[in-house]
């Protein structure tokens, strides 16, 4: 829940209030945008701009995935145990500023890759009097994405805080014993710094929380003829670093 009060002044301000369903993390997010709203002093508007009509180009990223995978029975939902998991990909982008220099949007792509463990379990070859089996299965994660976040801007002299949030469409493929592609759709909180490091060229780091389902497939085999359908829910947590041009015409 989000929502904007108008500080001693005049600058619009923006509070969080954790949900449920973020559990811990929410907190911390709140706890950043108070501590911001509290000790940061905004400067000019123009301040507030130096990046926002940036190029990200490029930016890379490492994210920890937790990892919550079920099967839905005919009258049922099994829960898989399934080890977390981590990712490391690249994204690319453009912001654009908006008219209030506090805020602005950024559109991007990006990539990734990741292995996990997809499920252990066992079952009886020779009936319920036989001997037990462990199955063991890895793939990988290949994925994509497009992503629009909004972020709200705390600027002072030397560098820029904010806030971002977000939704994202992604698409994912599982390899080798899979071999599917999951669409998702995500919904996506961070927080970050940025600064200049040389001459017109600035640094972004960033941490991220995403929501997402990656993975959905029909599994089907020995155990599972008529097949059924598994899903893997991910809570993913990804810190970020973004060079960022103001303008092309820097490699000219």
């Amino acid at each position: 829940m989000i929502k904007k009060i108008i500080s001693h002044d005049g600058l619009p301000l923006i509070i969080l209030y954790p949900m449920k369903s973020t559990c811990k993390f929410s907190w911390i997010i709140t706890a950043i945008a108070i501590a911001l709203t509290a000790s940061v002093k905004p400067c000019a508007s123009e301040a507030a701009t130096d990046y926002s009509s940036a190029y990200v180009l490029p930016g890379l990223y490492v994210s920890y995935n937790m990892r919550e995978g079920y099967r839905k029975l005919d009258d049922a939902y099994m829960r898989l145990d399934m080890d977390n998991s981590f990712m490391v990909g690249f994204t690319l982008g453009k912001r654009f500023a908006l008219n209030n220099p506090r805020w602005r949007i950024q559109a991007a792509i990006e990539g990734g890759w990741g292995i996990a463990e997809d499920m252990e379990f066992f079952y009886l070859r020779d009936g319920y009097d036989g001997p037990e089996y462990w199955i063991y299965y890895f793939h990988n994660y290949f994925t994509g994405g497009i992503l629009a976040d909004l972020h709200f801007l705390f600027p002072t002299a030397t560098r820029t805080y904010f806030l971002s949030a977000g939704p994202g469409f992604h698409l994912t493929y599982l390899w080798p014993r899979i071999k599917q592609t999951s669409p998702s759709v995500s919904a996506n909180i961070g927080a970050g710094v940025e600064y200049r490091i040389f001459k017109k060229i600035g640094m972004s780091v960033a941490y991220n929380l995403r929501l997402w389902q990656p993975v959905s497939y029909i599994n089907t085999g020995e155990i599972f003829p008529m097949g059924v359908n598994q899903k893997e829910f991910h809570i993913t947590h990804t810190l970020q670093a973004q060079m960022l041009l103001p303008s092309l015409r820097l490699f000219k």
